[in-house]
């Protein structure tokens, strides 16, 4: 998208949103990102708590992904692995919007999983036994 047309749009937001009186008349609202060519970054994943840096054309992100996950169809290859097929996956989930819901459809269930069983093994490590009169009471 051109510059101009991207601020053009963002001015038709922001004069639109002012009118109805839910934002201030101010260009540079908190609420609308400003769209400048200066300010487009390099795509980053994170895993394990750690940023990695993408490409940042789409066209070779998208490309590197597919080109991952074909290698790790390979995967009993020597020198390529299965491993690399939840890498593309991660890659593809910047540009194409299912692969994404499914990373955070993963992403939700592993960490409910985690709390669930922290929950469980707390319960089963305690020392005092509980009660059905201490569980009607907690209620």
């Amino acid at each position: 998208m051109p510059a101009w047309l991207a601020r053009a749009l963002q001015a038709a937001i922001c004069a639109a949103l002012a009118a109805k009186g839910l934002v201030a008349a101010h260009p540079r609202h908190a609420y609308v990102e400003q769209l400048t060519e200066s300010s487009t970054m390099a795509a980053k994943i994170r895993f394990a708590n750690r940023h990695f840096h993408l490409p940042q054309s789409k066209p070779i992100r998208i490309g590197l992904g597919i080109l991952l996950v074909a290698c790790g169809l390979v995967g009993f290859l020597p020198v390529v692995g299965f491993w690399m097929i939840p890498l593309g996956l991660l890659v593809l989930s910047v540009d194409i919007p299912i692969v994404r819901r499914w990373r955070r459809k993963l992403a939700v269930w592993w960490h409910r999983d985690r709390k669930n069983g922290a929950e469980a093994s707390a319960e089963s490590g305690s020392s005092e036994a509980r009660t059905p009169e201490k569980d009607s009471a907690a209620r």
